[in-house]
């Protein structure tokens, strides 16, 4: 059938409701709607746990789950530019579900990047801004406090959770205070997972899955544009580990950098693309996943279809209320 806005939406949407209902080629945990009990969620504001953070920063979102089999294995999820931890909640309960320490981290956002950058006759200002809010790093093209820095946020929170849950096992990812890279998960939507591949250039992931990005174009968008150059250089996490998931009717006006990032990432390896509304899991082994499925709602919040991949409440939902990707959520972020 066709959805509202004019997208297809197969019946079945193939892939998604065979795992969710266990019958296909990959075994799939139950999805967090249907998940009961256990699951223990909190906000933690960023002044709670290093009193020089900025007040304008949004609430960490933590998730565990003390039923499910450990996987000893940290998910951190990092919203787009308009979304905080608040609204993309479904994909890290999912994590906590299937046995991860699961974060969805709040981050400083000094500017929508790709219009601060794409024009600026420095190619080096994605990555120059990037590394600010990533590490606190200085930047001529934005400010951000290290104590705002993804890296200070995350060290901080993983260590006040240490502390106030010492039996759940967060001290785990923290190497002398800072995050401990090789146990951990990153998951991104649009700029998060533009700064989320970024990561994955600088340190060896456990998982890297990016959903509608990286964004990062040089060129106004109605010209010639090019990746930005901190793309193409290949990084410490190999291909094996990163995933993509993309709308192909997407709203984001950077959607040329998604293929062409993805090809220098080496997810082609893996073979061609696979439609997730007609492909089971596990998407014939493929590391760059599309999806035509219309969003949950049709009105006028910016960028529907581009954010609809992953935020709760824009990705569509089965008849049950579950999220209509959990299944790809589980194949690329958690398997």
């Amino acid at each position: 059938m066709i959805g509202s806005q004019g997208f297809a939406v197969s019946a079945s949407v193939g892939a998604a409701l065979i795992a969710i209902l266990g019958t296909g080629p990959l075994t799939v945990s139950a999805p967090v709607a249907a998940q009961t009990g256990s699951l223990r969620t909190e906000f933690v504001a960023p002044t709670q746990i290093d009193p020089a953070s900025s007040a304008a920063l949004a609430p960490h979102y933590v998730a565990f789950d003390p039923a499910a089999a450990p996987r000893g294995e940290l998910f951190v999820f990092l919203q787009g530019f308009l979304a905080t931890p608040a609204d993309a909640t479904l994909i890290v309960d999912e994590a906590a579900t299937q046995g991860f320490h699961a974060i969805g981290l709040a981050y400083a956002k000094p500017a929508n990047v790709p219009p601060l950058c794409q024009v600026n006759p420095d190619e080096s200002c994605f990555e120059s801004v990037r590394r600010a809010v990533i590490y606190g790093d200085a930047s001529p093209f934005a400010e951000v406090a290290p104590a705002d820095s993804m890296v200070n946020q995350l060290g901080k929170l993983l260590a006040s959770l240490a502390a106030q849950h010492p039996d759940e096992g967060w001290g785990a990812y923290l190497d002398d205070g800072a995050p401990e890279w090789s146990a951990i998960r990153l998951g991104g939507h649009s700029e998060g997972g533009t700064h989320a591949t970024l990561i994955a250039r600088d340190h060896d992931l456990a998982r890297l899955c990016v959903f509608e990005s990286p964004v990062d174009l040089v060129g106004p968008p109605n010209g010639l544009r090019h990746l930005a150059p901190w793309i193409s250089a290949r990084g410490a996490t190999p291909a094996d580990r990163i995933y993509g998931f993309r709308h192909v009717h997407t709203s984001s006006t950077s959607w040329p950098a998604f293929e062409g990032a993805w090809g220098l990432l080496g997810l082609d390896t893996f073979g061609p693309l696979v439609d997730v509304d007609t492909v089971a899991p596990p998407y014939n082994g493929s590391h760059h996943l599309t999806t035509d499925a219309a969003p949950a709602v049709s009105d006028d919040t910016p960028n529907l279809t581009h954010r609809s991949v992953v935020e709760d409440r824009l990705t569509p939902k089965t008849a049950s209320g579950a999220p209509l990707f959990a299944p790809v959520w589980q194949y690329a972020c958690l398997s």
